[in-house]
């Protein structure tokens, strides 16, 4: 592998990527509003298999993430608790 192709930097070749920092404050929202990363990805206008992309590219992406798939627990769990759907087990 060549240093050009090293994990975290650009790839010489082929298009750019389409990434942008302010994608990880929009994920960590969307996930607080329940959606998934099928629906993230729909949103961004790519396919979940990019967003898997960005987060290896991108720590703090893969960061937002993890945050965002936190709040979309957090956000099932409230919504179930709410419509009376029973005890949610710890």
């Amino acid at each position: 592998m060549t240093a050009a192709l090293a994990k975290n930097e650009p790839n010489p070749v082929g298009r750019p990527t389409s990434y942008r920092e302010h994608y990880c404050d929009q994920v960590v929202q969307w996930g607080r509003e329940g959606l998934s990363l099928a629906e993230m990805a729909v949103k961004l206008g790519v396919a979940r298999s990019t967003l898997y992309k960005w987060m290896e590219y991108s720590q703090e992406f893969s960061d937002a993430v993890s945050l965002a798939q936190d709040g979309m627990s957090a956000w099932f769990a409230s919504t179930f608790r709410q419509a009376g759907v029973g005890d949610i087990p710890n």
